[in-house]
C-alpha cells in the first residue's frame, strides 16, 4: 500500500477500519466500562464476580469511568436485586405452570377414557386409582420428575450470595464497598448545569433528528429530554476524557451490554458485530484517538487471549447473557412489553390477549385502527409518527402458519415499516425460518412470561 493509499484510509477509520489490532487496544488502551457493566457485578455468580472485578484492579492504572456511568451505577443500583428474583420467580413460576397443565392434560386424558368405558359399557374393571393415574397420583410423578430442574433453581439462586440486608444497608454491601475502592480517583467530573443544558439542546435539535450516535433511539423512549440524552452526555464526557491528553491515551475500550443499533452495527440476528462506524469517526476526529466498543464477554475474551487473565467458559457464558439487543423501531415497545409478563398463556384467549396488546399500545402513545380480532392478516394496525405497524397474535400453530402469510400481505398492502407476530406457543423452525424471510418480527410464549403486570415502561 502507498503512503498516500495508507494516508486516505487514516482518514476516515470509522468506514475504513482503525489501525491496529485488538490485541494494542487491550494491551495499551483506556479502559471504560459502563453503568451497565457495573451492575452486572450483582447480575452475575461470585466466582465470574471475582474473575471480573480482579481484572479490572490488575489494570486499574488503565481504569477510567464517566461521571454520567457512576451516576446511573448510583441510581440504578436498588433495583438489580428486585429485577433478579423477579426472573428467578418468572422461571420457576414456568416449571409448576408446565407441571400443572401436564396434570390437566393427562387427567382429562384419563376421564376420556372413563368416559368412554361407560358409554360402550366395558365389562371388565378399570380404576384409574389402581393404575398410579389418579390426578393426585400424576402430580406427583411428574413433581418426581422435574425435581432435577427445581434442585437445579434453587442452586443457581445459592450461588449468587446477594442479599436484602446487603441493599438495605450500603455499608454492608460487599460489592459496593469493593467497587468503591475500585472507582475511588477513577471517575471524570461532572458537567455543571450550563453545559448539561447545551448538551440536551443540541442532542434534541440535531443529533437525533440526524440519528448520530449514541443514544437516538432513547429519543422516544425516555420520558424527558435529558433522560433520553444520557448516552450523548455520557458519550461526551469520554470525548473530553481524552482531549485532555491526560496519560497519553490514544486508544479506548468503552465495555457495555447495552446492545441496540444506535450504538452497534448489528448482524441480522441483532448481535453487536462493532461499534457504529460514526462513533468511530466522531472520536477519531475530536480528538485524535481510536475506538473498540466490546462487551463484558468481549472484553473479558481479549482480558484472557490478550493480558493473561484467568477467565472461565462459565464465566464467559454468564458474561454473553447480559448483553441483550431489542428489537428495533417499534419493536423496542413489544419487547418491554412482552417482558413484563407475569400468566400463563392459557390465561388468555386470542380475543383478550389482542385486546389487551392494542389498549397497550394506545397507553403508549400509539393510534390504534383498523381493529379485527382473529381476522386473517394483521388483528391491528398502529400508527405512531411516520411508522406503520401490523401486528397479529395468534394461540394456535395452526393460525399462526396463515397469520405469517396473511402479515406478510398487509404490510405490504399499507406500506407499513414493521410487523409482529405474538404468538402464545412455541414457534417452529419452519415458521421462525419464514418470519426471518420476511421480516416479521417474532415472539412467543418465552417472551409473553413477563407480559401483563403493570404499565408499559419505556424506559430501555
Amino acid at each position: 500500500m502507498t503512503g498516500e493509499q495508507a494516508q486516505f484510509r487514516r482518514m476516515f477509520p470509522g468506514w475504513l477500519g482503525p489501525p491496529g489490532s485488538v490485541g494494542d487496544y487491550f494491551k495499551d488502551g483506556l479502559f471504560v466500562p459502563d453503568a451497565n457493566i457495573l451492575l452486572g457485578c450483582y447480575r452475575i455468580g461470585p466466582d465470574a464476580r471475582e474473575q471480573l472485578l480482579g481484572t479490572l484492579e490488575r489494570h486499574r492504572d488503565r481504569l477510567w469511568i464517566p461521571h454520567q456511568s457512576a451516576l446511573e451505577f448510583a441510581r440504578n443500583r436498588r433495583r438489580v436485586l428486585p429485577d433478579q428474583k423477579k426472573r428467578h420467580g418468572d422461571a420457576k413460576k414456568l416449571v409448576n405452570v408446565s407441571r400443572d397443565r401436564a396434570v390437566a392434560a393427562l387427567s382429562d386424558a384419563v376421564k376420556a377414557l372413563t368416559d368412554y368405558r361407560t358409554t360402550y359399557h366395558a365389562k371388565n374393571e378399570w380404576h384409574a386409582e389402581q393404575h398410579g393415574l389418579a390426578k393426585d397420583d400424576i402430580n406427583a410423578k411428574l413433581s418426581e420428575l422435574l425435581h432435577p430442574v427445581t434442585a437445579e433453581f434453587t442452586a443457581i439462586q445459592n450461588e449468587h450470595d446477594l442479599t436484602d440486608r446487603d441493599f438495605a444497608d450500603e455499608t454492608q454491601d460487599p460489592i459496593l464497598a469493593r467497587l468503591s475502592a475500585l472507582l475511588d480517583g477513577k471517575v471524570g467530573p461532572r458537567y455543571d448545569s450550563a453545559r448539561i443544558r447545551q448538551i440536551v439542546q443540541e442532542t434534541v435539535e440535531f443529533r437525533f433528528p440526524n440519528k448520530m450516535p449514541p443514544g437516538y433511539k432513547d429519543a422516544a423512549e425516555k420520558d424527558t429530554e435529558l433522560g433520553a440524552a444520557g448516552d450523548v452526555i455520557l458519550w461526551y464526557q469520554i470525548l473530553d476524557r481524552l482531549r485532555t491528553g491526560e496519560d497519553g491515551f490514544r486508544k479506548v475500550v468503552w465495555i457495555t451490554t447495552d446492545v441496540k443499533e444506535d450504538l452497534w452495527v448489528l448482524d441480522r440476528d441483532r448481535r453487536a458485530q462493532r461499534a457504529r462506524p460514526e462513533l468511530v469517526q466522531e472520536m477519531h476526529d475530536e480528538t485524535g484517538a481510536e475506538l473498540l466498543m466490546v462487551t463484558l464477554h468481549d472484553f473479558l475474551a481479549g482480558a484472557k487471549d490478550h493480558l493473561n487473565e484467568d477467565i472461565s467458559n462459565e464465566t464467559l457464558k454468564q458474561a454473553e447473557d447480559l448483553a441483550i439487543a431489542p428489537p428495533e423501531n417499534i419493536g423496542q415497545l413489544t419487547w418491554q412489553l412482552l417482558q413484563q409478563a407475569s400468566q400463563s398463556r392459557e390465561s388468555y384467549h386470542a380475543e383478550n390477549l389482542a385486546y389487551f396488546v392494542a389498549n397497550r399500545f394506545t397507553d403508549a402513545g400509539h393510534t390504534v385502527v383498523d381493529f379485527e380480532v382473529r381476522k386473517a392478516g394483521a388483528d391491528m394496525v398502529l400508527h405512531r409518527g411516520d411508522q406503520t405497524t401490523v401486528v397479529a397474535v395468534r394461540t394456535s400453530e395452526r393460525d399462526v402458519n396463515t397469520a405469517l402469510t396473511g402479515l406478510h400481505v398487509a404490510a405490504d398492502a399499507l406500506a407499513a415499516t414493521s410487523k409482529i407476530m405474538i404468538y402464545t406457543g412455541s414457534y417452529t423452525p419452519l415458521q421462525l425460518k419464514r418470519g426471518t424471510d420476511t421480516g416479521i418480527e417474532m415472539r412467543d410464549f418465552t417472551d409473553l412470561l413477563d407480559l401483563i403486570q403493570g404499565p408499559v415502561d419505556n424506559a430501555p
